[in-house]
């Protein structure tokens, strides 16, 4: 598998393994950052979607489709209480990885080494973001009942399957939840 492949497969894992963060992170509308888009999350094209940085809204209801203890959610905001730090760093690192290729012309005489090292250290930051993920979700999933994990993994396919529709849909030029034309 290239180099490109392998990069794009990573950061296909980490948002999957992310998932579960970003369902259920949202500790209070005060974690949004300052630069936060409409839904919640970094604008796009900011880079890596960080758990945590979703709406209280968001996490309501996934706690209520959950139906979260009170003891649960307050474990659960710990656990991402603690990440927070670290995956508010790989964002940031993310974000410079893509304003500095952003302001490299292709002209620049070290545009390839530029180019090598973001590559280079975007992988990284994918793997990172792999691992914390996967940390975090496991941390939830111990927390949660048999039916309420049964219910999170019918909310992340929901989920999965909702991007993927969206997505064809701006494929083909339609709004997107309006699915493929």
């Amino acid at each position: 598998m290239d180099r490109t492949r392998l990069l794009a497969a990573i950061a296909a894992i980490g948002g999957a393994a992310l998932l579960t963060g970003v369902v259920l992170a949202g500790a209070s509308q005060a974690t949004l950052p300052a630069d936060a888009g409409p839904r919640g999350g970094p604008p796009p094209g900011a880079g890596l979607m960080v758990p945590g940085m979703i709406s209280q809204g968001a996490f309501e209801r996934a706690a209520r489709e959950l139906g979260l203890t009170a003891e649960q959610r307050q474990s659960i905001k710990e656990f991402f209480d603690q990440g927070r730090p670290g995956l508010e760093q790989l964002r940031r690192q993310m974000r410079a990885n893509a304003e500095l290729l952003a302001k490299t012309r292709p002209d620049d005489p070290s545009f390839t080494s530029v180019v090598a090292n973001v590559s280079e250290s975007s992988g990284e930051i994918a793997s990172q973001a792999v691992l914390k993920g996967s940390q975090l979700r496991s941390q939830v999933f111990g927390v949660l009942s048999s039916d309420q994990k049964t219910k999170l993994v019918a909310l992340e396919l929901e989920q999965r399957d909702s991007r993927i529709k969206d997505a064809a849909a701006r494929q083909h030029g339609a709004a997107p939840g309006a699915g493929p034309q």
